[in-house]
């Protein structure tokens, strides 16, 4: 009976840490989409359990390439700007963690292209 009650105690510990985890989902740009340099556009997530600030990430290739935003409002949306000094080409993708728990964190599903201006 005691290892039942062990069992029990463990997985309800483990159900109430991973409902306090939380979590974060990057909905746009989520992969093949085409981004234009020098315009703006909105980046989209969804979170739950997530409180205080998020941080936004741009990756190239997989690797780390520039930080868009280092602490924004956990609202789900944030309007950034293309700067021209990223440059146009595919293999962008965004991760959008907590700012408090770098373990709460998402990537776009897919590559995003972004292109120069004047290309649709």
């Amino acid at each position: 009976m005691r290892k039942h009650v062990i069992i029990g105690s463990l997985f309800f510990f483990l159900a109430f840490f991973s409902l306090q985890a939380g979590n974060i989902k990057v909905v746009f740009p989520n992969g093949g989409e085409i981004l234009t340099m020098n315009s703006s556009t909105t980046i989209k997530w969804m979170s739950s359990g997530v409180s205080g600030n998020v941080v936004i990430v741009l990756y190239r290739g997989g690797i780390k390439f520039h930080t868009i935003s280092d602490g924004t409002p956990n609202s789900g949306i944030f309007n950034w700007r293309v700067t021209g000094n990223i440059p146009a080409g595919d293999r962008y993708r965004i991760r959008i963690r907590s700012a408090a728990d770098l373990s709460v964190n998402d990537f776009s599903d897919s590559d995003f292209q972004i292109a120069p201006p004047g290309i649709p």
